[in-house]
């Protein structure tokens, strides 16, 4: 059985707010799925929200290697021990590399600017 707005608005009052009173309201009839049809939409529902589970899962520890993988990072570019001689020889040998001291000291002066 099709429940539609069409049940609501023959018992539509008012001129202004359209509205229902309680009587009304009170003998409207809604339609109840079966039992089977109950256990099959909490069965979907249960489903869906164990993907959901599963995804959140994910990405809670997708954060934390994330994490874990950037602290990795920063104490080995702190310690020098980024980029292997060879790697370091190369990226010296680019036109546009600058040691980081020059960075930080650009840094530095930009912020005294402001």
């Amino acid at each position: 059985m099709k429940f539609s707005n069409k049940k609501f608005k023959k018992n539509e009052i008012g001129s202004g707010v359209k509205h229902l009173r309680v009587g009304d309201v009170e003998n409207l009839v809604f339609p109840i799925c079966s039992y089977k049809e109950q256990i099959q939409i909490v069965r979907e529902i249960e489903s869906r929200l164990s993907v959901c589970d599963k995804l959140e899962q994910t990405i809670t520890e997708s954060l934390e290697k994330s994490n874990s993988l950037r602290q990795s990072i920063l104490k080995k570019a702190f310690a020098g021990k980024l980029l292997n001689k060879a790697e370091l020889e190369k990226c010296k040998q680019d036109k546009n590399y600058e040691p980081a001291s020059e960075l930080l000291k650009k840094i530095k002066a930009e912020k005294t600017k402001q």
